[in-house]
This record gives structure tokens, C-alpha cells and sequence, in this order.
């Protein structure tokens, strides 16, 4: 038996107040993969800790928010703009204001258009090619390359 949104990756750039919301989605079945900086994620720094010591990995409140999250550390925001490429849901803590001086555009996410889904069901049913192959040529996954075919 599958999960509801088994297929569907989840790239999560959330704070504290929202990391919960990436271990429900995760819960559910989704591929979540959680962005970190380098110094990592500044959950990582709030208690309680395991055994009453500060560390990166001991923190009991970030264990509970990360259950079944994967994650990846980034040095800038091509790395971003990259795992955005690969993901169906982007789940953010940004405000617009830092979004726009990151230099992210905030808006609906990259759509077929009905000539590149057209070709997409031929390049399918010619075989030969596998559905994440499709989806990466249109820059989609392969769960939305799934969907819209």
C-alpha cells in the first residue's frame, strides 16, 4: 500500500516555526529534503539537548521537527535555484522582501505548455525514454512529469 504522496519531493528553506510542517509532508510519504547552511540549521541550536549538552546533533526539538526529512547543506543560491528544479512542493519561511534580495522570484512554479506536453506524451509513447528523463528535459520531476501525463 502506498503513502498519499509517495513520488512527491519536497524541498523545505523553513525556520524553526515551520520545520514541523516538512515532517508531516514527510509523514505522509513525500521525499522531503531540508535545506541547511553550512553552520546548520539554527533549530540545531535550541534545546533541550541529549544529556543536557549543547551540540549540532543533540538537539531534541530539532529531532522531533526533522523525522523522515533528508538533508542537503548549500553555499549559495544556484545550489538552491537547482534543488527547486528537481522539486514539486517548495516549502519557505522567506519573507518576499528577502526572497527578491536573494534573488529568488516568487511565483508559480515552471508549467508545460501545451506544445511540451504533447511532445512529452510522444517522446512517452515512443518508449525508450524513462518519465524522469522527460521531466528533467522540462526541468519538472518525475511525479509532475507523471501527472500531467
Amino acid at each position: 500500500m502506498s503513502a498519499p504522496l509517495d513520488g512527491v519531493r519536497v524541498l523545505e528553506l523553513t525556520d524553526e516555526s515551520a520545520e514541523y510542517c516538512g515532517r508531516l509532508l514527510a509523514g505522509l510519504g513525500a521525499d522531503v529534503v531540508k535545506v541547511e547552511p553550512p553552520a546548520g540549521a539554527p533549530s540545531r541550536h535550541i534545546g533541550p539537548f541529549l544529556d543536557d549538552e549543547p551540540g549540532l546533533d543533540r538537539s531534541l526539538a530539532f529531532w522531533a521537527d526533522n523525522v523522515g526529512k533528508r538533508s542537503v547543506v548549500v553555499d549559495d543560491d544556484e545550489d538552491i535555484v537547482a534543488l527547486c528544479g528537481a522539486a514539486d512542493v517548495l516549502v519557505h519561511t522567506l519573507r518576499p522582501a528577502q526572497a527578491v534580495a536573494r534573488g529568488q522570484k516568487m511565483g508559480r512554479p515552471p508549467k508545460l505548455t501545451p506544445h511540451q506536453r504533447r511532445e512529452a506524451v510522444k517522446r512517452r509513447d515512443r518508449g525508450g525514454e524513462s518519465l524522469a528523463d522527460i521531466g528533467r528535459s522540462y526541468n519538472v520531476s518525475q511525479a509532475t512529469i507523471s501527472r500531467l501525463l
